[in-house]
């Protein structure tokens, strides 16, 4: 109850006279498409990210995909997993190589700070 509490008095807070239902509507937990929260005086507009982005801050604006994640080991010391002399299924094995990196990675990273 206090973390649907303190949500409504941001949303009111935030929104003000934008709001345009009843709080019993409003706040039922619930959620819309964004044309009926759009109606409901919830969210200011609609949009894709890039263009509203773009239109707010310039063309100028740059934007990174989201790639896989690579291991800090295999970037920075230019690992290449080869798996033609494996035993097993090449892919499979690449794979466990790639978590191992990962996980000795994630577990440096811990130690370091205090994790």
């Amino acid at each position: 109850q206090d973390i649907f509490k303190t949500f409504k008095d941001m949303v009111r807070d935030r929104r003000k006279d934008k709001l345009k239902a009843a709080e019993d509507k409003l706040f039922t937990g619930a959620f819309w498409t964004g044309k009926r929260a759009l109606d409901l005086g919830l969210i200011d507009g609609l949009g894709e990210l890039t263009d509203i982005m773009k239109q707010r801050y310039g063309d100028k604006v740059k934007f990174r995909p989201i790639e896989q994640r690579q291991s800090w080991f295999k970037q920075r010391l230019g690992i290449r997993v080869s798996t033609k002399n494996w035993s097993g299924t090449p892919g499979n094995m690449a794979d466990i190589v790639n978590e191992i990196l990962i996980a000795a990675e994630e577990q440096s990273l811990r130690s370091r700070f205090g994790l």
